[in-house]
């Protein structure tokens, strides 16, 4: 798959019980399947219609833009981070000990 390239995700399935009944040849109910047990096309292509054109993502993290901390002695309740990304993200932030591993 190429990064930010529209794609139609295609789902199709396929039961494999013709390929393992032999294993079940021993019950008493036992009916051998005549052939493999496959989807429908038409729920097949209602998926594609309800999935919709997917776009991958890029392959680039992004990058900050921004990263600005306010004076961390001016509060003794909160540190003030400022920040932006050069593209939509998530910015995880924690405080911790500097004497912490």
């Amino acid at each position: 798959l190429e990064p930010e390239t529209p794609y139609k995700i295609f789902c199709f399935a396929e039961d494999d019980w013709v390929l393992q009944s032999a294993a079940a040849s021993t019950s008493p109910n036992f009916v051998s399947p005549s052939n493999p047990n496959k989807s429908p096309f038409p729920p097949v292509q209602s998926l594609v219609a309800a999935i919709g054109t997917q776009t991958t993502l890029d392959e680039t993290p992004p990058e900050f833009t921004k990263l600005d901390m306010q004076n961390p002695t001016a509060n003794n309740d909160r540190i003030v981070v400022t920040f932006a990304l050069n593209e939509p993200g998530t910015v995880y932030c924690r405080a911790r000990r500097a004497d912490s591993a």
